[in-house]
């Protein structure tokens, strides 16, 4: 149901929040919402952690891992946060963050969005992006996007590829597919449901097909 969290492992060694810390965060966003304008706010968030972490793995210092190792618990907790609360300043914020706590940050905005908005991919287009295995179907299911969750979802996209891309991450499309897809699953219905979603792989597809046609699907008709 609408603004509710799917169960979730807790982190190791200062990772992510188990599901009552997640709710403790929902709150704390809530109460913020009217000064921060998060529904705006996030999108700048999203923006300002992609950016980073591409920047990051064109250097000559990518690390291992990214996206897979969970950054620290209050550092990437302070991130979120602060992005929302600053959203105009929100790049020069985390120029100097740890790539890991970056790449926390975004996971959990984008787990922000499921407990808001349903999904980054929204409850209109999802249906379609379940059944995306090829370009065309793929571009069909971006269409329907709004124009800033195109925008985000294009990025975010990219970053994975570059990613993928760069030996020293050691990271597979297959892996970052694995990492990212829980935070991308519908957020809508019993929590039977979204458990369900959770555990049929309903997106395990849905990164490697934007992936290998990120060109085509987000041309301009």
């Amino acid at each position: 149901e609408k603004g509710k969290w799917a169960p979730a492992p807790a982190g190791k060694g200062g990772g992510e929040p188990s599901t009552p810390a997640k709710k403790i965060m929902v709150r704390e966003r809530k109460s913020l919402q009217v000064e921060a304008e998060i529904d705006v706010g996030i999108f700048e968030a999203y923006e300002a952690c992609i950016e980073r972490i591409r920047a990051h793995v064109r250097g000559e210092g990518a690390e291992e891992g990214i996206l897979r190792i969970s950054g620290r618990n209050v550092q990437w907790r302070s991130i979120v946060k602060d992005l929302l609360m600053h959203p105009n300043s929100s790049r020069m914020r985390i120029k100097d963050s740890g790539i890991h706590d970056v790449a926390s940050a975004l996971k959990e905005l984008l787990r922000d969005t499921q407990s808001q908005c349903g999904s980054l991919l929204t409850k209109e287009a999802y249906d379609a992006f379940t059944k995306a295995r090829d370009a065309a179907s793929a571009k069909k299911a971006v269409s329907m996007l709004p124009p800033r969750n195109k925008k985000v979802l294009e990025g975010l996209i990219r970053m994975l590829v570059e990613i993928c891309n760069n030996a020293r991450t050691r990271m597979t499309i297959a892996t970052c597919s694995t990492v990212l897809c829980p935070n991308l699953v519908l957020n809508a219905g019993t929590q039977e449901q979204m458990l369900h979603r959770l555990l049929s792989g309903e997106l395990k597809l849905l990164l490697p097909t934007l992936a290998s046609n990120v060109d085509a699907v987000f041309a301009e008709s």
